[in-house]
């Protein structure tokens, strides 16, 4: 279940922050938005780290219990895959004589390749 709110959050998310980069005030600072969120997500993930118990330490540093860790978890979704529709805008942008078809097809190939390395470590 965390998997899945982690998943709706972060569908919910990049649908909101495409929404606030759209407006007039965020327009050109697809950049910031993106890295604050990167930023975030880094936030919510040591925070998750911190909550569970690991190899190095019997106990977790912070206290945890099942709501810290699905609150972790779901931030770390939101903040992560939120900026997902920037980038793709980012990079239609950069390659913009091309077509948008091409810089979405080499961001969707880079995605597939990089999961298929995580799988086999």
């Amino acid at each position: 279940w965390f998997a899945f709110g982690s998943s709706i959050a972060g569908i919910i998310g990049g649908l909101f922050l495409s929404f606030l980069a759209d407006t007039r005030r965020f327009q050109h600072s697809l950049k910031a938005l993106i890295l604050i969120s990167y930023v975030i997500c880094l936030f919510a993930t040591i925070w998750f780290e911190l909550s569970v118990r690991t190899s190095f330490f019997n106990r977790p540093i912070l206290p945890s219990n099942a709501i810290t860790i699905g609150l972790s978890t779901a931030f770390a979704g939101l903040f992560s895959a939120a900026p997902t529709t920037l980038i793709y805008e980012a990079l239609a942008e950069i390659m913009f004589p091309l077509p948008e078809s091409l810089s979405a097809s080499i961001l969707v190939q880079w995605f597939n390749v990089t999961g298929l390395v995580l799988l086999f470590i």
